[in-house]
């Protein structure tokens, strides 16, 4: 992991959906911006895995000064000093994507860096950073303690078996269903399989998105995804 420095007035594309002028101080001087080359792809990652369309970032690098005034502390935490984001996702909907449903992306992605669930309070945007150090915290109770070790504990939700698990060899279809290619998601492209359609070597709970759990399987050696309730397969 690298931090690099770049000027305040960039706006070079970082990844296919940030750049570098998102992360710019909100002090409100012409100063530096400092962004850890780690973070943009990890952004890019939890964006694939909740199926989000935009991450609006509210507090990207800041100075040691603004710093100060935001946390209204002596000390400094290094996490924003280039190593961390608070950012809000939205699905194509329009919709905001829980920090809830945020913070269990990353933990599913092996995220075991840091983590904020709720940051700033009551709001739906989320602490995330590269630091080299495990800080799971829920922000609406205390902005510097770690709440858990898991938030899949900490929230009381039952944790799916791997995304690796196979239901069984063959799945068949009792209805039509639309699969999608590339990935979970309706936003994916998609192909409509007919009533007795078999699917084969079948892997369960390979994500979560749009209120389904998503299986994978190959329908004539074509790999694709579909949205998974138990009616629509024997």
């Amino acid at each position: 992991m690298k931090l690099i420095e770049y000027k305040y007035n960039d706006r070079s594309r970082l990844s296919e959906h940030f750049c570098v002028y998102e992360w710019k101080c909100k002090c409100g001087k012409n100063h530096k911006i400092v962004i850890a080359d780690t973070l943009p792809p990890l952004l890019e990652k939890v964006m694939k895995k909740i199926c989000a369309v935009r991450g609006d970032i509210s507090s990207g690098y800041r100075c040691p000064t603004h710093e100060r005034t935001v946390t209204k502390s002596k000390t400094i935490s290094n996490t924003h000093q280039g190593y961390a984001c608070d950012i809000k996702f939205t699905d194509k909907n329009g919709k905001i994507i829980p920090s809830k449903q945020v913070a269990l992306a990353l933990e599913d992605l092996g995220h075991k860096c840091g983590i904020g669930y709720k940051c700033g309070g009551s709001s739906n945007y989320t602490h995330i950073d590269v630091k080299p150090r495990k800080w799971f915290g829920d922000e609406s109770k205390s902005m510097s303690k770690s709440c858990c070790s898991s938030y899949y504990t900490y929230f009381g939700i039952k944790k799916t078996t791997t995304n690796t698990n196979t239901l069984s060899k063959n799945l068949t279809l009792t209805t039509s269903v639309y699969a999608r290619i590339g990935g979970i998601g309706f936003n994916k492209s998609k192909v409509l399989y007919k009533t007795g359609t078999i699917i084969k070597n079948v892997s369960m709970n390979v994500g979560t998105a749009n209120e389904y759990t998503w299986l994978k399987g190959y329908v004539n050696n074509q790999l694709r995804y579909f949205p998974y309730k138990k009616s629509w397969y024997k």
